[in-house]
């Protein structure tokens, strides 16, 4: 689930489920990120 509190905030996420599906989000998340962040 994705929290925007409104223009200029910062968003959150809430990951709910069992840790293994939970950590599989985080990696998935911070790979997303790190190819964001990347230099093309």
């Amino acid at each position: 689930m994705l929290d925007r509190r409104g223009p200029g905030a910062a968003a959150r996420v809430l990951i709910s489920g069992r840790m293994a599906d939970v950590c599989a989000e985080l990696d998935r998340l911070v790979r997303a990120e790190a190819a964001l962040q990347a230099p093309h």
